[in-house]
């Protein structure tokens, strides 16, 4: 996979994001997104990283898995950046879930 492949929300005003889950599809894990960055924008074309993950692996199909992360800015809109899958010619995921979430 290309660095490139991208997904995006747009809220209709700015939230705050702390947390996402990212669900694994149903068929092959060499499919699975393995390196990613997740970021937040305010005009879609300057994007701030508030995670980056590296190495991911799902150990089964259809898993779940929730990535917290600390932020304090409301962005308009948020993006997962792909950067890499576990080998695989084609790119799979089930389900990308945005959370807001603050540590009290």
């Amino acid at each position: 996979i290309a660095e490139g492949l991208w997904y995006r929300l747009t809220f209709p005003n700015p939230i705050v994001l702390g947390a996402y889950t990212i669900t694994s599809g149903n068929d092959s894990p060499d499919r699975d997104p393995k390196d990613w960055r997740f970021q937040g924008s305010d005009d879609g074309t300057s994007w701030t990283t508030l995670d980056t993950k590296t190495g991911q692996a799902f150990s089964g199909r259809g898993m779940t898995i929730r990535y917290e992360f600390p932020n304090e800015t409301a962005f308009k809109q948020y993006r997962v950046l792909i950067s890499a899958n576990n080998g695989g010619s084609l790119f799979q995921q089930a389900e990308w879930r945005v959370i807001e979430f603050f540590e009290q």
